[in-house]
């Protein structure tokens, strides 16, 4: 099972995580070897071509397994946010960069997870709602819905799409919206959130281009996220850390970036998944100065568990104090908010996975070193460095081919030329390299600008002061409370 290839990469740190002994985690994530944990968290936000765009890269290949209808149908994810929170030492630096969707993209005006939103808004409408209401209801959805091939600005000059909007904002506050369908087709839990918002993002905050670099260019971001299997100890790589990786991980992986092999998905770890089964024992354990001690039926009963929020996962994991619970809760959804949510659970659970490798290492019987890791991961990559899409999805292979043809054309695609990135993580003089046996030597190069540095001096300052911020934590074990 280890050697072969899963049909997605999802599914291969599912595998990973699974089977990886604590021995084999401690090489990958780079324990002690100076290598910069990361917590990230994306947004994205979905848009269309007009017919025009599609036809400016003609692909035949791809074309040929399309129809014209499911072309002009092909919604496209642009990631409009990305929010980091890295750990250096007792330092917390926080990055917070804003996108635009493509100036040639049409943007959808409901955000890229309200489809079942509207669908359980529809359905509640229907149980709940008068003949009158419920038609209402259809005019109003129709009009958020209705696609326009040529009017990028409609959610703010078209005087039916404002109203539907509105209607939109007060409806999720209505009696009828917060009480269940109790049918197959409502699957949202609870009263329904707001279909315009994600994360605190509108389409308003996406659509003017101002400043803000286009979304094809959150990829360089993550360019010096891959690892190097000839200096991963003299030149450690980041470390990302995501928590759910079919939602932050499909996110920006569909923006772009090459070698996703620096990245931990919380949620495929075994130890984590055992924590999220016992939540209430393991916080109840801790809140008494304890340890949840794993015991080898609750290890097999958490291979699959049923995902909690990450605020709830966080308020279990790492105990806050009533007065920070209160102060993180009310910007919960806020992308930054749950970088750093997702470093500290990362921080938490990791040490907990120390303390027990044994018992945990039991149901684990693979130990790997960090090269035969990344190979694996790679192994999901096409020609271009690219992430291959599950089976054979000709959708997701037009979006990819398109994606890249509008990032580097600069006449008629993406013309813009910010050159945004995470910087390198540190050098480590006297480090031995884990293939070449040889100490490290400084680093001659020219050093690679960071995240919002710009050419101008004057506007790197202004840029960096916006985006990124470090924080002094103490580095006890009550760091944050």
């Amino acid at each position: 099972m280890f050697n072969g290839t899963q049909d997605s990469l999802p599914k291969e740190f599912a595998k990973l995580g699974d089977m990886l002994t604590t021995d084999a985690w401690e090489a990958i994530v780079g324990e002690f070897d100076g290598v910069v944990p990361t917590g990230i968290d994306c947004e994205a936000w979905q848009g269309w071509f007009p017919l025009a765009v599609h036809n400016d890269f003609p692909d035949k290949v791809l074309k040929d397994k399309m129809t014209l209808g499911e072309i002009e149908r092909t919604l496209h994810d642009f990631c409009v946010q990305v929010a980091a929170v890295e750990r250096s030492g007792e330092i917390r630096t926080a990055f917070n960069i804003h996108f635009h969707i493509p100036e040639k993209a049409i943007p959808m005006i409901i955000s890229p997870a309200a489809h079942k939103t509207l669908a359980a808004l529809r359905e509640r409408m229907q149980v709940h709602g008068k003949p009158h209401q419920i038609t209402h209801h259809k005019d109003m959805e129709h009009a958020l819905m209705k696609r326009r091939q040529d009017w990028r600005m409609a959610y703010a000059e078209d005087s039916k799409t404002r109203q539907a909007m509105q209607y939109f904002e007060d409806a999720v506050s209505a009696p009828w919206a917060r009480r269940n369908a109790d049918t197959s087709k409502d699957k949202v839990r609870g009263a329904c959130t707001n279909p315009l918002v994600s994360g605190g993002i509108r389409v308003r905050d996406v659509t003017p281009i101002g400043n803000k670099p286009c979304a094809y260019q959150a990829r360089k971001v993550f360019s010096n996220y891959q690892g190097n299997t000839r200096k991963m100890k003299s030149r450690p790589p980041r470390l990302y850390i995501v928590y759910d990786g079919n939602g932050d991980l499909t996110t920006y992986l569909r923006s772009m970036p090459t070698y996703p092999d620096r990245v931990v998905d919380l949620v495929h770890f075994l130890h984590v998944k055992f924590i999220i089964a016992f939540m209430d024992r393991y916080a109840a354990e801790k809140d008494q100065g304890g340890d949840l001690q794993p015991w080898p039926s609750g290890i097999r009963h958490a291979f699959t568990v049923e995902l909690p929020k990450l605020g709830v996962l966080w308020e279990k994991v790492c105990r806050p104090t009533p007065e920070r619970l209160a102060s993180m809760t009310a910007t919960l959804h806020d992308a930054e908010t749950d970088a750093r949510l997702t470093l500290e659970v990362w921080e938490e659970t990791w040490e907990y996975r120390k303390r027990h490798s044994k018992i945990f290492d039991r149901y684990c019987c693979v130990n790997i070193d960090a090269e035969e890791y990344m190979r694996k991961l790679r192994e999901h990559l096409d020609e271009h460095g690219q992430v291959v899409a599950a089976g054979t999805n000709k959708t997701m292979e037009y979006k990819a081919y398109l994606a890249r043809q509008m990032c580097e054309d600069r006449t008629i695609g993406c013309r813009h030329t910010a050159d945004l990135r995470f910087p390198k993580a540190p050098e480590q003089p006297g480090s031995k390299d884990e293939r070449t046996g040889n100490r490290s030597t400084p680093d001659r190069t020219t050093p690679e600008r960071s995240v919002g540095q710009a050419s101008s001096s004057r506007e790197d300052t202004s840029i960096r002061a916006k985006n990124a911020r470090t924080d002094q934590y103490s580095s006890s074990r009550t760091r944050g409370r």
